[in-house]
């Protein structure tokens, strides 16, 4: 096992100078030119997105509800959950309840789980993190297929 030093524990690497390269709808790439802090010179290409959500639906019964999504990258069909980028302003549990109506035609459901940093968008500002597990019921705004 590698022992870490504990003269750098803690420390944040100190920016000297970024860089957007590159700013497009759904994400943006960042180069930044930084002193890490075991004193290292470096460049480091950072991926910047707005933050999204992933929401686990479970059905009274205890199935799981996926949809299928025509994904372009992969030129078919997946099943997957419900998931989507936040709207600006949006915390994490309210943008998962958007997507799972949006997506499913779901609202009534109930929280029953969540990551602890959920509370507040610029906790997760720039990750993708799952929100919780939600548990929902038939309702007459949308259908859940088996």
């Amino acid at each position: 096992m590698k022992k870490v030093s504990t003269k750098t524990t803690g420390k944040k690497p100190q920016v000297l100078s970024s860089q957007i390269v590159y700013a497009g709808k759904v994400l943006g790439i960042r180069r930044d030119e930084v002193i890490e802090p075991s004193g290292v010179r470096t460049t480091r290409e950072m991926i910047t997105h707005p933050g999204s959500v992933v929401v686990l639906p479970v059905l009274a019964d205890g199935r799981v509800l996926l949809i299928q999504q025509y994904r372009y990258a992969a030129r078919q069909y997946l099943w997957e959950l419900v998931a989507g980028r936040m709207d600006p302003g949006e915390t994490p549990i309210e943008g998962a309840a958007r997507e799972l109506k949006e997506e499913t035609g779901l609202s009534n459901w109930r929280r029953c789980f969540g990551r602890g940093n959920c509370g507040t968008r610029k906790q997760s500002r720039e990750s993708c993190i799952i929100c919780g597990f939600f548990r929902v019921k038939r309702s007459s705004q949308g259908t859940v297929h088996s």
